[in-house]
């Protein structure tokens, strides 16, 4: 169901007042922002940006014959290409996808999916749906798995955990909020027995910079024993 233009206010207005919010993003841009200028610094972004433009009109104007040649690509080693209509139809296929990669379970053990990140699975809500069907979802990027977590959403599309701060950081990966560098080390601990449990992975991509949002599903080389 769409979200009330009152209810978007509302939560607008809410993230505004929120002086923990906007610190951690004031911190976080200040320093993306001072990064893109350097690397920009040299670059005619205007000419870059009609070239983008110009590749992904031309990718646009192929769209069925590259959709055909990945499909044929993706075949020749072994790959499935499932085209869904909505994000229902997406999430049934995937879970049938997960089920099938969890047959050889032990009774009574839960499976496990591990997922890189992946805005397409996010914006269908793949997640949720897949523990309401018991299976566990562990999130393998660092800032995905924060925010997974701390039960919020992604907040950019490459640093998905920009609006958490290095105490929720700590709070999360048990560890002292004034060495940060503890965080990453820590929270690689719970992955690897995961990983090795893990029945299917998902992750995602654009489809060469078109409207297309693709997600991949692997099924791991064995069931866990």
């Amino acid at each position: 169901m769409p979200e009330s233009r009152s209810h978007f206010a509302h939560r607008v207005n809410r993230a505004l007042d929120d002086p923990k919010l906007q610190s951690a993003l004031t911190h976080a841009m200040t320093g993306l922002r001072g990064r893109r200028n350097a690397a920009f610094e040299s670059f005619d972004f205007a000419k870059g940006r009609a070239d983008l433009k110009s590749r992904r009109q031309a990718n646009l104007d192929r769209l069925p014959e590259l959709l055909e040649q990945f499909t044929h690509r993706l075949a020749a080693v072994g790959g499935v290409v499932h085209i869904a209509n909505d994000a229902q139809e997406a999430r049934d296929i995937i879970l049938q996808i997960c089920w099938n990669a969890g047959s050889g379970l032990p009774p009574g053990r839960r499976m496990v999916v591990t997922k890189s990140k992946s805005m397409a699975t996010e914006e269908i809500g793949l997640n949720e749906y897949l523990e309401k069907h018991e299976m566990e979802v562990v999130e393998t990027d660092l800032g995905e798995r924060m925010v997974q977590l701390t039960h919020t959403h992604p907040s950019h599309l490459i640093a998905p955990a920009i609006h958490l701060t290095k105490e929720d950081a700590a709070a999360v990966f048990r560890t002292e909020p004034t060495v940060p560098t503890k965080a990453t080390p820590t929270s690689r601990r719970p992955f690897r027995p995961c990983t090795s449990r893990c029945s299917a992975s998902t992750s995602s991509w654009r489809r060469s910079m078109t409207r297309w949002r693709c997600c991949g599903c692997f099924r791991a080389a064995a069931p866990a024993s």
